[in-house]
C-alpha cells in the first residue's frame, strides 16, 4: 500500500529517481505493517554492506541501529506514528553487516493516508563518520592544546618567578655596589684631603722661597717643584673624578694647546730622576705635527706623565725613548700618536690583561719596591678612549716595554688662549656668521652687540619659524636661539632641523638658570645652554672651541685698552652694575640710550601684565614674564628679576600670598626704575 502510495505521490511530483537515484544519500523506506525495509537505494546497500535481498523484508530499522541508539530510534518513530511530527532528523550509528559501526545523519519524513493514518516513512541516510573521526580528533587536539598551553602557563610562571627572584638578587647586588662604590668615593675623599694639606704646604713654601734671592739654577728647580705639584693636584683630581669616569660622566675639555710645550714639560719633570739612575732620555718630534691642536690639554699631559713615569720607574739601566708622530693629518684634523720605549723590566705576555684593571698591578712585590698605586695606565686608558683614543702595549720580559697611544684631534689656526679676560678681550673672528634668534628686541639689540663687538657678522630672526627660513636659505656657521618664543619655541626649531639633516652647532640661551632646562637644550642635540645675560668669557670660549681656525689675536698697547665704563659710572637705584656690562655696550651713552629704551617699554609692559593677571590669563602672563625677565638680568635690575623668577613659578596661584607679596615687589621695583629716568 505505501510504494503504491508512494509511487503515485513521486510520480506526480516528478521525483522518484532523483530519491532513490542518489549517490550521496542512501535512501530507504519503512511501511508500517512489520517496519521491515520496503525499498533501499545502491548507496544504503554499500553504505551497511547488504546486498537489497538481505534488507527489503528481511531486515527493519532496529536490526541495523546500534543498541545504545535504539531507544531514541523508537522514540522518533513513535511520533511519527501518532502523528506529532511529520519529519525530522536523527544523528545515530549504524552496525554494518561486517559489525563495523559508522557514524551517520538520517532525514526522515513520514506518510500518511487520506484520514492522517501513518502508513510509513522514507529516510535519507547520510555518512558522517569521517566527520565524526576528524571532530573527535580536533576535541584531542583541542585538548592536547589545552594541556600544553597550561604547562607552558606554569613554565612561564616558573620563568617569571625567577626572573623576579634574579631582579631582587641584582637589585639587592646593585645596593651593594653602590655602597661599595659610595665608601670607595669615601676613601678617595678623605686620601685626597689627607694628601692635598701637606702638598698646600709645599706650595706655598716653595711661593715664599720665589721671594728669596736665588741663583738660575735654584730657581730653575724651584720651578720644576711647583709644576709638579701642579700635575700632582692634577692627579689628585683624577682620582676622584674615577668614579665619574665609571659612570660615564667625565667632562673632557676641547680648547686649542701647543702640544710640544705640554709634551716637553712633562719630560722635565722626570729629569731628576733620570739623572740619578743615570739613564739616558730621548725624544723625537715629528716635524709634520701641527702646532695647535684641539683637545683636553690638562687630560693629555696627564696621559703623557703616566706612560713617561712608567718608563722611568721601571727601568734602572738603559734608555728611554719618546716619539710624538703626525698620523692621518690634512687641513682640519690629525692623529696624534705617542710611542713611549725603554729598556726596563718588560712585561710577560700573559699579565698584558692586568695592566689596565685599576688597582691591578702586575708584580706587587717588584711594585712594592719601586712604589705606586696601579692607577696610572687605568687611568690612562679611560682618558684615552674618553677622548676618542686608544692604547697599546708590547712587552717581553727583561727586555723593556713600549707604550703607545693614538688620539684624534681636530687642528686650531689660532695659538692658545689662556683663560682670562685680558687674553679674551684681544680675541675677534673673522668669515664668521651667527644667526640671532630672539624674540625680545632688547635682549636681541644686547647680544647683536656683543656678538658684533667679537667681529661677527650677525643675522637677526624673531621666531622659530622665521629662523628656519633663514637656515633652509643660508649656511650659518652657529646659531644662537632662544629656547622660549611665541608660535614656535627653540627646541621645537631644533627638533625640525634634525629632522631635516642640518648639523650647523646651535646654541640655546634663556633666562631659565634650572639644571633641568639646560638638559632639555642639550638632549634636544644643541651644543650648549646659555643663562641671560651672557658671560663675555663663557661665549668666547665657546666660538674658539668650534672656530679656533677662524680667531686671530689682536694686539694692543696698554694705551689701546680702555677701562671698564662702569668704574666712572654714578650708582642707578635699583640697578647693580656689573663688567659684563662693558661688552654689551661700548660706553656710558650707550648704555643709557639703551637703558632709557628699556624702562619705557617696561612700563608699557608691566601695564600690559595687570591688565592680563586682571583677566585671569595665566599662559599669556607667563609669557610676558618670560619675556621681562631676559632683559632685567642684562640691565643688571636684579631686585626685578627676582621678583619675576617668582612670580613665574607661582603663576597658578597655589601660594597666592607669595604671588601677592612678589607681585608688589614687581611693581615697588618697576616704580624704583621709572623714577630714575622722571
Amino acid at each position: 500500500m505505501i510504494n503504491e502510495f508512494l509511487q503515485d505521490e513521486l510520480i506526480h511530483e516528478g521525483k522518484l529517481s532523483s530519491v532513490y537515484d542518489n549517490d550521496l544519500f542512501g535512501v530507504a523506506t519503512i511501511t508500517s505493517v512489520d517496519f521491515k525495509f520496503s525499498r533501499v537505494n545502491d548507496t544504503f546497500c554499500k553504505l551497511l554492506e547488504y546486498d537489497s535481498s538481505e534488507l527489503i523484508g528481511v531486515r527493519g530499522i532496529a536490526d541495523i541501529t546500534h543498541p545504545d541508539d535504539i531507544k531514541k530510534s523508537k522514540e522518533l518513530l513513535t511520533q511519527l506514528i501518532n502523528n506529532e511530527v511529520q519529519q525530522s532528523k536523527i544523528e545515530k550509528r549504524y552496525v554494518t553487516k561486517s559489525g563495523k559501526y559508522i557514524d551517520v545523519i538520517v532525514f526522515i519524513r513520514g506518510f500518511y493516508d487520506k484520514d492522517g493514518k501513518y502508513i510509513g516513512s522514507t529516510g535519507s541516510v547520510l555518512d558522517i563518520t569521517y566527520l565524526k573521526q576528524t571532530e573527535f580528533e580536533l576535541l584531542e587536539h583541542k585538548k592536547n592544546l589545552e594541556k600544553l598551553v597550561i604547562q607552558r602557563t606554569e613554565d612561564l610562571s616558573e620563568t617569571n618567578d625567577l626572573l623576579i627572584q634574579a631582579n631582587e638578587e641584582l637589585k639587592c647586588a646593585k645596593e651593594q655596589a653602590e655602597v661599595s662604590n659610595h665608601t670607595k668615593s669615601m676613601c678617595l675623599t678623605n686620601m685626597s684631603h689627607e694628601i692635598r694639606t701637606p702638598l698646600n704646604a709645599i706650595t706655598g713654601f716653595v711661593q715664599l722661597l720665589f721671594k728669596t734671592e736665588l741663583n738660575e739654577q735654584q730657581k730653575d728647580y724651584l720651578s720644576k717643584i711647583i709644576y709638579s705639584a701642579d700635575v700632582l693636584q692634577a692627579l689628585l683630581a683624577d682620582i676622584l673624578d674615577l668614579g665619574k669616569i665609571e659612570a660615564g660622566k667625565l667632562h673632557i675639555e676641547c680648547k686649542p694647546f701647543e702640544v710640544r710645550k705640554i709634551f716637553e714639560k712633562s719630560l722635565h719633570i722626570f729629569d731628576a730622576e733620570i739623572k740619578s739612575k743615570s739613564l739616558r732620555l730621548s725624544y723625537e718630534i715629528d716635524p709634520e705635527l701641527p702646532k695647535y691642536l684641539i683637545g683636553d690639554p690638562i687630560r693629555i699631559r696627564q696621559v703623557f706623565i703616566n706612560l713617561i713615569g712608567n718608563a722611568v720607574k721601571f727601568t734602572d739601566e738603559g734608555s728611554i725613548h719618546v716619539e710624538l708622530t703626525a698620523l692621518q693629518c690634512n687641513t682640519q684634523s690629525c692623529t696624534l700618536e705617542c710611542t713611549v720605549t725603554d729598556t726596563g723590566i718588560g712585561i710577560d705576555q700573559e699579565d698584558y690583561a692586568l695592566l689596565f684593571d685599576m688597582f691591578a698591578q702586575v708584580d706587587s712585590s717588584f711594585v712594592r719596591e719601586k712604589g705606586g698605586t696601579g692607577l696610572g695606565l687605568s687611568i690612562s686608558k679611560q682618558l684615552l678612549e674618553a677622548m676618542g683614543g686608544t692604547i697599546d702595549v708590547e712587552s717581553e720580559l727583561g727586555s723593556g716595554s713600549t707604550f703607545s697611544f693614538e688620539l684624534p684631534l681636530d687642528i686650531a689656526l689660532v695659538s692658545p688662549i689662556i683663560d682670562n679676560q685680558e687674553s679674551l678681550q684681544n680675541i675677534t673672528f673673522r668669515e664668521l656668521k651667527i644667526l640671532l634668534v630672539e624674540d625680545n628686541l632688547h635682549n636681541r639689540e644686547i647680544v647683536r652687540s656683543l656678538l658684533l663687538s667679537m667681529g661677527i657678522t650677525v643675522d637677526e630672526a624673531e621666531s622659530g619659524q622665521q629662523a628656519l627660513e633663514m637656515i633652509r636659505s643660508y649656511p650659518y656657521d652657529m646659531v644662537f636661539m632662544d629656547i622660549q618664543m611665541p608660535a614656535m619655541d627653540g627646541i621645537t626649531a631644533m627638533h625640525i632641523l634634525k629632522e631635516e639633516g642640518f648639523t650647523l652647532p646651535v646654541v640655546a640661551f634663556s633666562a631659565h638658570a634650572s639644571a633641568l632646562e639646560r638638559e632639555k637644550s642639550l638632549n634636544a642635540g644643541m651644543i650648549a645652554h646659555l643663562n641671560k645675560p651672557f658671560k663675555f668669557a663663557k661665549v668666547k670660549q665657546l666660538l674658539l672651541k668650534y672656530f679656533p681656525q677662524k680667531a686671530s689675536s689682536l694686539t694692543m698697547s696698554n694705551d689701546e685698552q680702555t677701562p671698564c665704563w662702569i668704574d666712572d659710572m654714578e650708582a642707578i637705584p635699583g640697578i647693580t652694575l656689573h663688567e659684563e656690562m662693558c661688552h654689551y655696550w661700548k660706553d656710558q651713552k650707550s648704555f643709557l640710550v639703551s637703558f632709557h629704551k628699556y624702562i619705557h617699554s617696561l612700563k608699557n609692559d608691566a601695564e600690559k601684565l595687570f591688565n592680563i593677571l586682571e583677566n585671569k590669563n595665566d599662559f599669556e602672563a607667563k609669557k610676558l614674564l618670560h619675556k621681562l625677565k631676559g632683559s632685567s638680568k642684562f640691565y643688571g635690575a636684579i631686585s626685578l628679576f627676582n621678583a619675576i623668577d617668582v612670580l613665574e613659578d607661582n603663576i597658578d596661584f597655589t601660594q597666592p600670598n607669595v604671588f601677592t607679596q612678589e607681585l608688589q615687589k614687581f611693581t615697588d621695583a618697576v616704580s624704583q626704575l621709572a623714577h630714575t629716568i622722571s
